[in-house]
């Protein structure tokens, strides 16, 4: 699983001819619980000098885990009408699979990052930020690549398609969150909304 980060085509390659949707879910489950620990070490970096463990970190770093973990899944879902529509393929494994390579690399370098960063004096940010540089570099392109390679679509289509997809998620948060945002300011003193 760890050559995903030294060697991602190949990996890439491999996955798509052994189609192996359980092999895909591990590896983002592994991405997830890396995502979350190294949230909880950068708490800890944060109340480094407090010396105390805040139990609310926990809680948050398991949330942030599973919302990740089932925003990725609805992603793929929804990339895989996408690209049906432009390649004429629907497939699940080809839209999660390097959604979740990506995001293995990503944790990984996050991990690291949140370890390195608890090293006192600009040592453990610096090393902190190559990490950070160098598997932001990857996963990106991991993401792009293993797209079109899955389903065998050219760089443009799979950019229109992730544009799609960001814009498609922005509108329908904004739509499903405006009812509550518009409940909550017309609580505001003063404040009265036109209808």
């Amino acid at each position: 699983m760890w050559d995903i980060i030294t060697k991602p085509l190949e990996k890439l390659g491999e996955a798509k001819k052994e189609k192996n949707i359980k092999k895909t879910l591990l590896v983002q489950l592994v991405g997830v619980i890396m995502f979350a620990l190294s949230l909880i070490f950068f708490a800890l970096g944060l109340f480094f000098f407090k010396r105390e463990i805040i139990p609310g970190i926990f809680v948050v770093a398991i949330l942030s885990g599973i919302l990740v973990y089932v925003l990725l899944l609805l992603f793929a879902l929804v990339l895989k009408h996408i690209m049906g529509i432009f390649a004429g393929k629907k497939d699940y494994f080809a839209a999660l699979t390097p959604m979740a390579y990506s995001l293995f690399i990503f944790s990984t370098g996050l991990l690291i990052a949140s370890i390195l960063a608890l090293i006192p004096t600009f040592v453990g940010p610096l090393l902190a930020l190559f990490v950070m540089l160098y598997t932001l570099a990857v996963s990106q392109p991991v993401w792009v690549k293993g797209t079109m390679e899955l389903f065998d679509v050219d760089a443009i289509t799979v950019v229109i398609a992730y544009v799609i997809l960001i814009i498609a998620f922005t509108l329908a948060l904004s739509i499903a969150t405006t009812g509550r945002f518009l409940e909550i300011v017309q609580n505001f003193p003063g404040v009265k909304l036109p209808f």
